[in-house]
């Protein structure tokens, strides 16, 4: 069996080349710049946290009066994605107390919350339970493509500064 493969460069069999499956190289290094490049840096990932706390906090303010039951939810899965946020060890980290590769535990957590929350709080098909389940597979795209090994080191606070300060 074969397959044809585009053109590469000098290196690969020209345009529409017949390669036997068994000489096809995946090691090469265009196969794995291609997945390296779609991954989130900490800085992105805290943007797109801090949107998403956003986001459930306005739904939940937009839902109070139509359904209860949803705005808690957004609220509580608004004040989880703030609060993780704030404290995680990345860009935007207000306390920095939580590893980076520790705030994907919560970012499991909220996406979980917010899949089965609808279920758990009774209302599964209503219209406002489409935003949460929408909201968790978002949340799981989320956490697939960032990359939790990247060790770019946050700067240090300055000597003089204490935590004790902002209170």
């Amino acid at each position: 069996m074969s397959v044809s493969l585009p053109d590469a460069g000098d290196a690969r069999p020209a345009k529409g080349a017949e390669v036997p499956l068994g000489e096809l190289d995946l090691s090469a290094p265009r196969f794995h710049e291609r997945q390296s490049r779609a991954r989130l840096s900490r800085g992105q990932h805290a943007v797109l946290d801090y949107a998403i706390a956003g986001a459930f906090l306005g739904i939940g303010a937009s839902l109070m009066t139509r359904h209860r039951q949803a705005a808690g939810l957004a609220f509580l899965n608004g004040a989880i994605v703030l609060g993780v946020s704030m404290l995680t060890d990345y860009p935007g980290g207000v306390y920095r107390k939580l590893s980076f590769q520790g705030h994907r535990g919560g970012d499991i957590l909220q996406a979980a919350i917010a899949g089965l929350g609808p279920i758990l709080l009774g209302f599964p098909r209503d219209r406002e339970a489409q935003f949460f389940y929408c909201q968790a597979l978002s949340e799981l795209g989320m956490i697939a493509a960032t990359d939790w090994g990247e060790t770019s080191a946050l700067p240090e606070p300055p000597a003089d500064w204490r935590d004790d300060e902002l209170w």
